[in-house]
């Protein structure tokens, strides 16, 4: 029996075919549903052609038999109030709710299976966050499966994972989605990363709102960790821990910057939990490749303080620590030579995240995207940098940075300013220092996928050759 048989003989509508959508349109239809699915996206079409979901387009759509409407996270944004579908759905009175609320309706049913519900959101970090407890937990014999809406899910839509049985699922959950959804029930929530460019696209209420969604989903035996390494989530801690006892289930602050009077914190590869003004040291993981720098302490804090709650011994966590394997294009030590390191960090799509990371590192030979936005972000770490290769620069931009101190060229392919980088990092490389070309646009654009294997197969060559 399916948590969604009521939908059985229904005519539902999604908009939108990312995973998350498909995975809706699946259950739906196994639950007995008459599925009519819309992309915006010409090349989604296109795959689905071969598939049950052939494409109707919304005007096309019986709006009279329709009973509900569900958002996928990819297209929440295009629905504006005056949104065709939206000017449907308020004129005729349907339901209208996202993927997400979907799922939700069947989180009494998953749980009931011996599941546990891990919700984590944030603007960055969330995929390395749920592979990192991922195998925190299959390293010590547990059963885990990474779940999400977005549409850089990392293994398997939320829906599919109805069947699952003794099972950790974890989920990625973007800030819109759960902006735009009721309370996502879980056990534990995490919130970590929340930037100033997500809170300027899509506001500060929204993103609260979108936080305090997933704590009001809460079990009363759960706990909602928050990373405390940002102004934003900072300020959404004390908030919380102000609220006290009204709130459900544990509150854990965790950091990788700061020690904390309570919580988790994890500096410089030590990690320690501070609790009743105790604090102890829960293990050293600075040999952990992969888990190198501030923001990536952060992420294990969170992690450690997930597995601890789940019941994990302490030694197994920090053994699975140094096994962590790291995800491609997220601070990926792409090659170490004499004096010179190459870093790719092309899933970071904030300048944000960037800075962080050149913060970190020093005379950083950066590539990044003309088009990325928050400039400002890099004045606190100009000193860090050698010098700036965009590709789609324009001479506004090339202002802005330059009216910081900082040197500044632009180039017309990723594949010049690729060349150029090492260039300069190779006629320096006389020098005692070590060099980093950093691999990081600062912004989501389709052209960066092929710029990253410019770059990438640039470090290739490198390597073959010997130099790097």
């Amino acid at each position: 029996m399916s948590p969604l048989d009521h939908y059985e003989g229904k005519t539902i509508a999604l908009y939108g075919a990312d995973p998350g959508g498909i995975g809706a349109a699946d259950a739906l239809r196994q639950a007995g549903a008459n599925i009519l699915l819309w992309d915006e996206r010409g090349i989604i079409r296109e795959q689905l052609e071969k598939t049950p979901y052939r494409c109707t387009h919304p005007k096309n759509w019986p709006w009279d038999k329709v009973s509900a409407v569900f958002a996928a996270a990819s297209a929440l944004s295009r629905l504006s109030p005056n949104h065709p579908i939206m000017r449907q759905v308020a004129s005729k009175d349907i339901a209208f709710a996202t993927v997400a609320d979907l799922f939700a309706e069947c989180a009494d049913h998953i749980r009931g299976q011996g599941n546990q519900l891990i919700a984590i959101s944030g603007s960055l970090g969330k995929s390395v966050l749920a592979s990192l407890i991922s195998h925190i937990l299959r390293a010590a014999g547990r059963k885990a499966v990474i779940a999400g809406e977005g549409p850089d899910e990392t293994s398997r839509n939320l829906l599919s994972c109805l069947s699952l049985q003794q099972t950790a699922i974890i989920m990625e959950q973007p800030l819109p989605l759960m902006a735009a959804s009721g309370h996502i029930p879980c056990d534990i929530a995490v919130v970590t990363n929340i930037f100033a460019h997500a809170v300027e696209r899509e506001g500060l209420q929204a993103a609260m709102k979108g936080v305090l969604n997933l704590h009001k989903g809460l079990a009363s035996n759960g706990a909602y960790i928050v990373g405390v390494d940002g102004r934003i989530t900072q300020g959404l801690c004390t908030t919380l821990l102000r609220e006290g006892k009204k709130l459900h289930g544990e509150i854990i602050p965790v950091s990788g910057e700061a020690t904390l009077g309570h919580g988790v914190f994890s500096i410089e590869g030590h990690a320690y939990a501070a609790r009743a003004g105790k604090t102890s040291e829960l293990g050293n993981y600075s040999r952990a490749s992969h888990l190198q720098g501030a923001a990536h302490n952060e992420l294990a804090a969170a992690a450690i303080a997930v597995c601890l709650k789940l019941g994990l011994q302490t030694p197994q966590i920090i053994k699975a620590l140094h096994s962590f394997p790291g995800l491609s294009g997220r601070v990926e030590m792409l090659a170490r030579g004499d004096g010179l390191l190459a870093i790719d960090d092309s899933a970071c799509s904030a300048l944000e995240g960037v800075a962080r990371i050149i913060g970190e590192l020093d005379h950083v030979h950066w590539i990044g995207h003309g088009g990325a936005r928050g400039w400002g972000n890099l004045r606190k770490v100009k000193d860090n940098i050698t010098a700036i290769y965009l590709y789609a620069g324009d001479p506004e931009t090339e202002r802005m940075i330059g009216d910081m101190g900082i040197q500044v060229q632009s180039f017309d392919s990723p594949a010049m300013a690729i060349a150029a980088s090492y260039y300069d990092a190779e006629r320096a490389r006389i020098t005692s220092e070590p060099k980093t070309i950093l691999f990081a646009p600062g912004c989501r654009t389709r052209k960066n996928a092929r710029a990253r294997q410019e770059f990438l197969t640039f470090v290739h060559r490198l390597k073959q050759a010997g130099v790097a």
